[in-house]
């Protein structure tokens, strides 16, 4: 009787974790986004991975740092959004407050924006950014109070 009930339990627990895993994920990226992201060029350093958790992160990186410890800055990371249900005119890109490094580190900017496409422009914020290998940035993508697109982006400089 008491087989029978592991038994019994440990079907429950396999049904519940395959219907979790079915729904969440599709070619690696959530199923709720509405906004697509791109990134427009790649260098050989700077190529988009995919994380852990199935999400796409872009990266950035600067090669060499000077006497004085300012980096020599990367070209302009360029990202573009589109969608087809989301007005892209009027949103607003910044980057998340949970991560205080990123948001010092990091400057990110509307190039361009359309009704269905918009182009943003992520780089470091200035030459004497910090010493730092940083895989949790978040660029957060809005439309009034709403995030409508999370973006991760790790970044790395030179000592």
């Amino acid at each position: 009787m008491r087989t029978a009930k592991n038994i019994l339990l440990f079907v429950f627990i396999l049904i519940i974790s395959l219907n979790v895993t079915v729904y969440a994920q599709e070619n690696g990226e959530k199923t709720e986004n509405l906004v697509k992201v791109t990134q427009e060029s790649e260098n050989d350093k700077d190529v988009p991975f995919t994380n852990s958790k199935g999400e796409t992160v872009y990266t950035l990186s600067a090669t060499t740092r000077d006497r004085e410890g300012a980096i020599m800055m990367p070209k302009d990371r360029i990202l573009c959004l589109t969608s087809e249900t989301v007005d892209l005119n009027d949103i607003e890109v910044l980057i998340d407050d949970s991560n205080e490094q990123a948001k010092k580190d990091l400057e990110v900017e509307i190039i361009s924006a359309s009704k269905n496409t918009a182009k943003i422009c992520v780089n470091f914020s200035n030459r004497y950014v910090s010493t730092d290998l940083n895989w949790d940035g978040k660029i957060l993508v809005k439309k009034g109070n709403d995030v409508i697109r999370e973006i991760a982006i790790a970044y790395m400089t030179p000592y």
